[in-house]
């Protein structure tokens, strides 16, 4: 790679910069570093503080993998770090949200379904930055720069017109497998992509917007199963590679679709409700894209119900971020939420929350109906089970 001496982030002089990036974050188990010069010492510091953080604390599986992985960054000296860190893991991990996504322990853990496929603006953001990171350690910072430009202003300011998204692909939970945090980049009709192995699974994002889709998710994940058993990803235990990636695709989600022979989720940023003021404790019937994963509102005139009627309706309450039906505190003390103490139903509040129920206790009985997603455009197939509030 050529000598540089401007900052890929700010264009500033970095002759006496003296850090170097690192291409995947530390945080989450990178080694691989940039040289010295690419980016200056205060964008170093600055988006590591800022957004690097996040690769690790936007994402339940991530949070797991830093608890539980002995090669990240912390753990290593004396084996203290191990142990205290999985001491901490056997409680509940909560993420950036204040919602809580896993159980760990000795034995394995438990999830939230929920909460793995919730988009996060940061940890979108950062993922990108390992993308752009990838490109200027192959190919050099001025083909990133030129064609890098949009994905680059995304992950700089967060200001994007264009939807960002990204693939996954969960590794399953047994056996348990550390990677050494690698990655690999694909590009495909002038679009780069970038699969970051992990121990937590395989996460894909691309260099423009809404190039993250089925077809290519396909695709890649045809390409990334070549390209997998041919590399030293340095596993732990006496595994093969073939014996690894035969534990991609772990499915946990059963509302969602999965793609490719590895088994990606897709998972995207919800549009925005066009109009959510329906007035007080107004509720609107809600289902979701089992292909992109959009919460769309059900296209039917009686869907639209007064929510005091889930007072009566104790059923299973998972607290995800929810932006069509807003509910006030006087509402939801209306409702059992096992008791739960004030603050934490204005945590709710502040969360969003989503009830499923039986809505034929709601007198609504919906069977095999279908529409278009509002924002993939696929045909969502839905009934009275796929329905929350």
């Amino acid at each position: 790679m050529a000598q540089t001496n401007s900052c890929l982030w700010c264009d500033s002089d970095t002759t006496n910069s003296v850090g170097q990036e690192h291409i995947i974050p530390e945080s989450i188990g990178g080694v691989m570093k940039l040289p010295k010069g690419i980016v200056c010492d205060e964008c170093n510091n600055y988006f590591g503080n800022e957004l690097d953080m996040h690769l690790r604390t936007g994402h339940p599986l991530m949070m797991l993998a830093y608890q539980r992985d002995p090669q990240i960054k912390g753990k290593r000296k004396g084996g203290k770090g191990v142990k205290s860190r999985r001491e901490k893991s056997k409680e509940y991990l909560v993420n950036e949200q204040g919602m809580v996504c896993a159980k760990t322990g000795d034995n394995g853990y438990t999830l939230n379904s929920a909460i793995p496929l919730t988009y996060s603006d940061l940890f979108v953001r950062s993922l990108h930055k390992c993308l752009i990171n990838a490109v200027v350690a192959e190919l050099g910072p001025e083909i990133a720069k030129e064609e890098l430009s949009k994905v680059i202003q995304f992950v700089k300011t967060g200001e994007s017109p264009f939807s960002w998204s990204y693939a996954v692909s969960f590794l399953g939970p047994f056996p348990l497998v550390f990677f050494r945090a690698n990655y690999i980049l694909v590009k495909i009709d002038d679009i780069y992509f970038l699969a970051l192995i992990h121990t937590s699974g395989i996460w894909v994002v691309s260099s423009e917007p809404n190039a993250i889709h089925p077809a290519n998710i396909d695709y890649l994940s045809k390409k990334l199963s070549e390209k997998f058993l041919e590399l030293d990803w340095k596993l732990s235990g006496n595994l093969t590679n073939k014996e690894v990636i035969s534990n991609f695709g772990w499915d946990f989600a059963d509302n969602r679709k999965q793609f490719g022979t590895l088994g990606f989720y897709w998972a995207t940023k919800d549009l925005p409700p066009s109009n959510c003021l329906l007035g007080k404790n107004k509720a609107r019937l809600l289902t979701e894209c089992k292909t992109c994963g959009q919460t769309n509102p059900v296209p039917l005139p009686f869907c639209i119900f007064d929510f005091s009627e889930l007072a009566k309706n104790k059923k299973t309450y998972q607290f995800v971020s929810n932006k069509w039906n807003c509910y006030d505190h006087s509402t939801l003390k209306a409702i059992d939420f096992d008791k739960q103490h004030n603050h934490e139903i204005k945590k709710i509040i502040k969360q969003g929350m989503r009830v499923f129920f039986n809505c034929s206790d709601l007198g609504i009985e919906i069977r095999d109906c279908n529409f278009s997603c509002v924002k993939c455009k696929n045909e969502i197939l839905f009934s009275s089970k796929d329905c929350f509030v």
